[in-house]
């Protein structure tokens, strides 16, 4: 085999290496979260409370699609929001869901009833509220995001959004910095993105949820959209390296193939 034969079969080599190397991206995990735009209303999720979809007529465009998920803990039945009538910003026709009884949002959260954040005193404590949630498979290193947006009508007391993943955590309340909404609701932070990465693999339940702080009245809401999981790409070789390794192999090969021949001569 000739030097310039064998440069031609190593460089089809490489170009075929480079062509599987460009595959190499990051893209949402196996078994991980489904439905995460919510194009499908809420299938796979699990919800309590007012959870609804909503496409950017809602005032605030999704992030992802044309759908996203909006969580109040606004009341279908009581005036939440007086002088508005009652259900104004509860759009699912589902009531909330109470905070620190036996079924309500703690159950529901699978923690101790009375431990959500807030808990200490009695004008700190969350009433009620609402929740979706799901549980997927990880591997370490794969990561969580999503988008949220916190909207309220309260300025008197903390009402706050919430992610429960690791523990329960706060996104935003009513002390964050707040902007006008175009929404139903009179304020909003903004879009928002949360990320989280899973130090070790297995089974976890995300849930996004909402809270009233206080007392039960002027309502608050959050909405989540573009909820994925994706997975750290793989390491590809530098094509030089690729080049180098395919070059030297073919020499290798090639002078282990006229050492052969000039044994055979020295023989006969």
């Amino acid at each position: 085999m000739s030097i310039s034969t064998l440069l031609k079969h190593s460089t089809a080599g490489v170009i075929s290496l480079l062509g599987l190397g460009s595959l190499a991206i990051a893209t949402p995990a196996n078994a991980a979260v489904i439905n995460g735009s919510f194009e499908n209303d809420f299938n796979n999720w699990n919800t309590i409370g007012d959870v609804s979809t909503q496409t950017s007529s809602f005032g605030s465009s999704p992030t992802q699609g044309t759908s996203q998920a909006l969580i109040t803990n606004a009341s279908s039945q009581n005036p939440d929001d007086f002088p508005e009538a009652a259900g104004t910003f509860n759009f699912s026709g589902n009531d909330t869901a109470t905070v620190g009884v036996p079924g309500g949002l703690d159950d529901f959260l699978d923690i101790p009833v009375s431990s959500l954040p807030g808990s200490g005193s009695f004008l700190d404590f969350p009433q009620e509220g609402a929740a979706l949630q799901q549980t997927f498979t990880v591997q370490a290193g794969d990561v969580l995001s999503f988008d949220w947006n916190f909207l309220t009508n309260d300025t008197a007391n903390r009402d706050y959004a919430f992610v429960a993943l690791d523990g329960v955590s706060q996104l935003a309340d009513t002390t964050a910095s707040l902007s006008d909404s175009n929404t139903a609701f009179a304020s909003e932070t903004g879009s928002q993105s949360f990320s989280f990465e899973f130090s070790s693999g297995g089974e976890f339940t995300l849930a996004l949820g909402v809270v009233d702080v206080g007392d039960i009245t002027q309502s608050s809401a959050l909405l989540v959209d573009n909820v994925q999981v994706t997975s750290q790409p793989t390491p590809v070789p530098e094509p030089l390296t690729i080049l180098g390794s395919a070059t030297a192999l073919g020499f290798g090969a090639l002078f282990k193939q006229k050492h052969s021949q000039r044994h055979k001569k020295t023989k006969g």
